[in-house]
C-alpha cells in the first residue's frame, strides 16, 4: 500500500513538474518571449523636456532617437537589424523577470526601460534602482553609442 502510494505521488510530481527546455527538446534562443514586441531604453526631461533613446523592434530593428523638446519632431536613426543584440536583450528581461519588477520612481530628468507592458523608471543617479535594470539600460543606450 505504502509503495503503491508513493508510486502514484511520484508520478503526480512528474506530470505537474514545470518543463525544462531540455525536457521538451526546445531550442531556447528560438523560444517565444514575453517580451518580443517593442523594447525601449530611454532618458529625457530636465528644464527642456528632450532626452534620447534607442528603440529595438519586435522585427529586432535597432532605432536610434534624439528629441529636443517634449514637443516633435522625434529625429531617428535606423541602424538596421541586429538580432543578436535583440535576442541577448530578450533573454536579459526573461532572466531578470523584468515584467514583475514594479519601480516608478521618475525624477526632474527621468531615465526608463520598457518592455513586455512594463515600464521602469528612476531619476539619472538613484541609488536603489534594481541593478539588472540599470545594467540592460546601459547596454542597450550603448548599442548606437555612435549617435
Amino acid at each position: 500500500m505504502v509503495r503503491a502510494f508513493a508510486l502514484a505521488l511520484f508520478a503526480l510530481a512528474a506530470c505537474t513538474a514545470p518543463a525544462t527546455d531540455e525536457a521538451i527538446g526546445a531550442n531556447p534562443q528560438t523560444a517565444p518571449s514575453r517580451y518580443a514586441g517593442r523594447i525601449e531604453a530611454s532618458c529625457a526631461g530636465g528644464f527642456t523636456g528632450g532626452g534620447r533613446g534607442v528603440t529595438i523592434t519586435d522585427d529586432h530593428r535597432v532605432i536610434a532617437w534624439r528629441r529636443a523638446s517634449f514637443r516633435p519632431p522625434r529625429e531617428e536613426t535606423d541602424h538596421g537589424a541586429n538580432e543578436a543584440l535583440a535576442r541577448e536583450v530578450r533573454r536579459e528581461l526573461e532572466a531578470m523577470d523584468f515584467a514583475s519588477i514594479s519601480y516608478h520612481q521618475p525624477g526632474n530628468m527621468t531615465c526608463s526601460l520598457s518592455a513586455g507592458g512594463n515600464s521602469v523608471a528612476w531619476p539619472i543617479g538613484a541609488r536603489d534602482t534594481p541593478a539588472p535594470v540599470i545594467a540592460l539600460h546601459q547596454r542597450i543606450m550603448a548599442a548606437t553609442s555612435a549617435d
